[in-house]
């Protein structure tokens, strides 16, 4: 398995994340220069990472979305960090971050 998974993710006041499939607020800048990969679920993505090319290639992965593949790796038994943004500002929304279970996460400074 990859050695860290991280997910990162921007949410307004009522944990919106999305609208009409985009962003519900303007963005914000470019998105990062950089390696890319698209996977159509996280089981294909963390397949597709135990490759020995990507093994030797890659030792940090970001998901970046959307609301059920964050549901999926917040499940999983498996070393995860959460980057999360608050934008104080409501969106209108339909599409939300799953709920965070604060059991299996704790909030650092």
């Amino acid at each position: 398995m990859v050695a860290s998974l991280y997910s990162i993710v921007a949410v307004c006041n009522n944990m919106g994340i999305g609208k009409d499939g985009k962003l519900p607020w303007p963005p914000l800048r470019d998105v990062p220069a950089g390696a890319h990969y698209l996977a159509k679920s996280l089981e294909e993505a963390l397949d597709h990472l135990e490759t020995p090319e990507m093994k030797r290639k890659v030792d940090k992965v970001w998901i970046v979305g959307g609301s059920s593949i964050y549901k999926e790796a917040m499940e999983r038994p498996i070393h995860h960090q959460l980057f999360v943004t608050r934008i104080m500002h409501d969106f209108e929304s339909d599409t939300f971050f799953p709920e965070i279970d604060l059991k299996k996460y704790r909030l650092l400074p």
